[in-house]
């Protein structure tokens, strides 16, 4: 009868330990982070469309808001390249520019926690760990954004591109305590 007490009075210990939260990063990328970024700006590049004259010399500038968007540029650049055009670093040996603007590049985290939180000792020095029945964190890396051609002499709009997007995402899921695995599609995930 004890027993039975105890599996009621469970749920609701652990009840108030429930948590679901989404938030961005607050630290300079991770390593995920950073995989999740790259990739996703990779995974953009392929159905890059460009319509200009064959061999064409072109320079890529960039626009947007994510501090780290030079990784984006080089990325557009070196497609550019593959594709046949020649690359140029100043404007007034460039036939055309190709503006990059960026609408989102980043990480989004995402956590749902059941169970009960890690605690730390006030009055005692003596800790517990953090005991999850049920732990979720979700990361996505998202790239979206779109190309501008113009004639550098005339600085007529040639081309527009529609956005273009890549996504990637790490997932890491813990239950009952101590099982814990990894979903994702990033190539090679630490």
């Amino acid at each position: 009868m004890a027993t039975a007490r105890y599996w009621l009075i469970l749920p609701l210990v652990l009840l108030p330990a429930c948590a679901h939260t989404r938030e961005p990063s607050k630290s300079p990328r991770s390593i995920i982070e950073q995989l999740l970024v790259t990739q996703a700006v990779e995974r953009s590049l392929p159905p890059l469309t460009v319509t200009l004259p064959e061999d064409a010399s072109v320079i890529v500038e960039i626009s947007g808001l994510t501090p780290d968007q030079s990784f984006l540029r080089d990325a557009v650049a070196a497609a550019l390249g593959k594709q046949g055009f020649r690359v140029r670093r100043k404007e007034e040996e460039a036939g055309y520019l190709v503006k990059v603007l960026v609408q989102a590049m980043g990480t989004e985290v995402g956590e749902t926690f059941l169970g009960m939180p890690e605690v730390q000792g006030g009055f005692l020095p003596i800790s517990l760990p953090e005991l999850a029945v049920y732990k979720s964190v979700r990361q996505t890396g998202y790239a979206r954004y779109s190309l501008e051609v113009f004639e550098t002499n005339s600085g007529r709009l040639i081309h527009s591109t529609p956005w273009h997007v890549g996504t990637t995402y790490w997932n890491q899921y813990t239950l009952l305590f101590w099982f814990s695995f990894v979903s994702s599609d990033l190539v090679e995930p630490p």
